[in-house]
């Protein structure tokens, strides 16, 4: 709980030192930290230890930053996170950030899993169904899951919406 309240204010904090007109750009930067953070989550769990020494946590910050588009802004949260020994709220704040973000803007971050790449058409008639369900503009990430057969599967943080082949023949089969 506590964690999630400083993941909270950490990331009101950054967001407040950014205008709205470059929300785009943070969200771009979320999106290649969230992807960094997955390659590297073991020395993320060391940044708060005092047996990794400073100079090798400023090297891997600075690779870090050198992708970023709002360098300054992130710099700045790195170096608070490092002082206190909270660089392992990264991810809880990148989520936070996120939300808010996407909240702000009338949107909402859907995951797509689907059997195989479908047309832009079959995707756009997937956007607009969930548009109306969620009454916000939708932020997909698609993913291939050949395992599903068919249909798709769209998992929001609070919601999945299962139109997969097998959960429909299994809702017909419990109708029968």
């Amino acid at each position: 709980m506590i964690n999630k309240q400083l993941a909270v204010r950490y990331s009101r904090a950054l967001l407040g030192n950014v205008p709205e007109t470059e929300y785009q750009h943070l969200l771009q930067d979320l999106d290649y930290l969230n992807l960094i953070l997955m390659n590297i989550s073991d020395q993320i769990k060391l940044f708060d230890s005092f047996l990794f020494p400073f100079t090798d946590k400023s090297e891997l910050i600075s690779v870090i930053l050198s992708g970023l588009k709002k360098q300054l802004h992130w710099k700045q949260l790195f170096l608070i996170l490092l002082r206190k020994h909270k660089f392992s709220l990264l991810s809880e704040i990148l989520s936070e950030l996120e939300k808010t973000v996407l909240e702000e803007q009338n949107r909402i971050k859907v995951t797509l899993k689907l059997a195989r790449q479908q047309s832009e058409e079959s995707i756009s008639s997937i956007k607009d169904y969930l548009m109306k369900i969620f009454e916000k503009e939708i932020s997909f990430v698609i993913i291939i899951e050949p395992e599903l057969i068919g249909g798709f599967k769209a998992e929001t943080e609070n919601l999945t919406i299962d139109g997969t082949l097998a959960n429909i023949i299994k809702q017909s089969m419990r109708d029968v």
